[in-house]
Order: C-alpha cells, then sequence, then structure tokens
C-alpha cells in the first residue's frame, strides 16, 4: 500500500474538522506516517478524544478549537505553529445532490477550499520561508 512509504517524520500538519469522520481518520493517518497533528474543530471535546486517541498510540498531536471558515481563527491556529500540511475535512451536512440547494454545495465547497487555503497562506505571511510557500 502506498501509505506504509508515506513519511511524515518531525511535519507539522493541521487537519481542520479533526474531531470526527474523515478528518478523524486523515488526522489517524498522518500521525501514523509521522506527522505531528494540529487537530482543530469546533467541538473542544470531540477533537480532545482524536488528539488523546494518537497520544495514547505513541503519537504527538495537540488540539485547537476553532471554526475553519474563520479568518480570525485560522489566524489564531497558524500564528504559533509551523505548518508543512494542511488537510480541511469540514463541511456541512448535504442531503442528496439533486434536491441540494446550489448555495449549499458553495458553501461545503467554499469551507474545504478557502479554510486550507486561508490557513496555508497566513503560515506563509507568517512563518514559512519563501521557498515553500
Amino acid at each position: 500500500m502506498a501509505l506504509e512509504r508515506l513519511r511524515l517524520d518531525g511535519q507539522v500538519a493541521i487537519v481542520t474538522g479533526a474531531g470526527r469522520g474523515v478528518g478523524r481518520g486523515i488526522a489517524n493517518v498522518l500521525s501514523e506516517a509521522g506527522a505531528i497533528i494540529v487537530g482543530t474543530a469546533r467541538t473542544p471535546t470531540e477533537v480532545g478524544e482524536t488528539v488523546e486517541a494518537i497520544k495514547k498510540k505513541g503519537g504527538k498531536a495537540i488540539a485547537i478549537t476553532g471554526d475553519a471558515m474563520s479568518k480570525v481563527d485560522a489566524q489564531r491556529i497558524v500564528q504559533e505553529q509551523s505548518i508543512n500540511l494542511a488537510a480541511s475535512t469540514s463541511s456541512s451536512t448535504m442531503p442528496a445532490v439533486r434536491t441540494t440547494p446550489r448555495s449549499s454545495i458553495s458553501r461545503n465547497l467554499n469551507s474545504n477550499v478557502t479554510s486550507t487555503g486561508t490557513q496555508r497562506r497566513r503560515s506563509c505571511t507568517a512563518k514559512r520561508p519563501p521557498r515553500t510557500c
């Protein structure tokens, strides 16, 4: 499997929506590959559970409560972190696509793309040398 060759030792990965579902899964996989996880979610108990599970397996992780769509929260999250990776899995729940209003589809797309881009841009501006941004 390709993931067996994935090594991210010492890399810092911000994972939004890390409190449950796909976000929790991504946080676990990146941790198993050696990444230091900065797990974020709006629900402190859920993201805390993810971080504790990672630590029990010998990984390194911290939990930060915040909304991935908030510029203020995104800035706060990256302010003290030197980020190498960002994975956004936060989104609102959508019913069947045929009956989903266009505005809901746009919000989901915006949530996943914009939040990751905003976090990465703020990280580049604040901490990262130009060659990595």
